[in-house]
């Protein structure tokens, strides 16, 4: 069986990416023991630094103290260069949650809200969400996607809901708001029957 050979820029991907991960499980490291603890050259660690400083990814906390040498720059995750929404629809509410990349829970809050499969229904989830960007006073183009739950199945063209007693809604996909309608939205349903394969697939939506 062929085997593919990883060009100059997947490694460099490969490299990014096991150092962006490294320091997301930590408080704050130093370069050295970057390359250190994934076998990295730190020629190869600095340069993937400078790039994910200019992505806003990480960023520098300080000094550690000196050992003897020079002082070594604290590295550490951004953990609000990016956001994620969560949505879960129920028969009779709505609830919101906005976390930072570190997980870290921005903003949470849990409407009454009857579901109606209406226009107008849609339209005000979509202000909820708008409503709650705006109080979170976070910036709407650091959000990298929107989560949905709810108590129902998609058909295979994952665009209608084909199954969903619990809310009465069959048919049918809506946008969840005019501001955040370019944003990767990712379904995830509470399932009575076998699922899917292709269950959590993302989509987006628009209005």
């Amino acid at each position: 069986m062929a085997t593919h050979r990883l060009n100059s820029m997947e490694v460099k991907k490969m490299n990014r990416n096991a150092i962006y991960r490294y320091l997301y499980h930590r408080e704050a490291t130093s370069i050295q023991e970057i390359a250190q603890a994934l076998h990295l050259s730190l020629p190869t660690v600095t340069q993937n630094i400078k790039e994910l400083q200019e992505r806003e990814l990480i960023v520098e906390t300080g000094l550690f103290q000196s050992t003897g040498g020079r002082k070594a720059k604290s590295m550490a995750c951004n953990s609000v260069a990016g956001y994620a929404i969560g949505l879960d629809v129920t028969r009779n509410h709505v609830g919101i949650v906005i976390i930072d990349l570190s997980g870290t829970i921005i903003k949470h809050v849990r409407n009454h809200f009857p579901f109606a499969n209406t226009e107008v229904y849609f339209k005000s989830v979509g202000k909820l969400v708008d409503d709650c960007v705006e109080e979170s006073r976070i910036d709407s183009s650091k959000i990298l996607g929107v989560g949905i739950a709810l108590p129902a199945i998609l058909s295979d063209d994952r665009q209608t809901v084909s199954y969903a007693t619990v809310i009465d809604f069959k048919g049918g996909a809506s946008g969840v708001s005019p501001n955040l309608s370019a944003i990767p939205v990712f379904s995830a349903m509470m399932r009575t029957q076998p699922a899917s394969p292709n269950c959590g697939e993302k989509k987006t939506f628009t209005m």
